[in-house]
């Protein structure tokens, strides 16, 4: 299920997998409206090629170029943080797939006032930057189950996590694959930009 009301704009393609919660943005071009009449179980869009019965994200995934890097995250309001993360982070494969959380995750992990920016215009703007070559929607709390499809042969995820608090390392291990670490800027956040505007709101409200 695919959360928005943009159905007059040029986005990269978007539809529901076969199997799991899963939507795949490729480069190419689809309007919403295009892929919505396309309709129907078990059609899924990747890299702009219709998939139909069988079209699974895994099958997808498998005719991409290697190594395979992964990562996830809700990259709300996008700032310089978020563009060194991701070069970064294709800086140790030859394609990135971004795992973005839909708009109902987001408000599951993050509370009822996120994200600013729904999952269409976020999966957008996201996946225009350079280091990103494909995103992937899904509404699952953690990356468990779709990085298990995927199976990336790197998984990329911020400092703050270590190999004992991050849920998806024991997976992208099970499999032979590698998990890297990337130090986030500091003082480069989401919530600092949400702060920053609160804090000038009340600086206007006062004057």
């Amino acid at each position: 299920q695919i959360d928005g009301e943009r159905n007059d704009v040029q986005i990269n393609p978007i539809a529901t997998c076969l199997r799991g919660p899963f939507a795949v943005l490729g480069r190419p071009g689809i309007a919403l409206d295009q892929l919505q009449q396309l309709g129907g179980e078990g059609v899924g869009l990747f890299g702009g090629q219709l998939h139909r019965r069988g079209g699974e994200l895994a099958g997808a995934v498998a005719k991409l170029p290697r190594p395979l890097v992964f990562t996830n995250g809700c990259f709300d309001i996008l700032h310089a943080g978020h563009v060194r993360y991701l070069e970064k982070a294709r800086s140790f494969g030859d394609c990135l797939v971004l795992g973005l959380n839909t708009d109902a995750s987001v408000r599951g992990n993050k509370g009822p006032a996120r994200p600013i920016n729904g999952e269409l215009d976020r999966a957008e703007v996201v996946g225009a930057l350079k280091a990103v070559d494909y995103v992937v929607l899904f509404g699952e709390k953690t990356a468990e189950t779709i990085i298990a499809k995927v199976r990336p042969d790197v998984y990329v995820k911020g400092g703050d996590y270590t190999l004992e608090t991050l849920p998806e390392a024991k997976i992208v291990q099970s499999y032979g694959g590698r998990v890297e670490f990337v130090q986030m800027v500091a003082g480069r956040s989401t919530t600092n930009v949400i702060k920053k505007i609160e804090q000038l709101q009340e600086q206007e409200g006062e004057a």
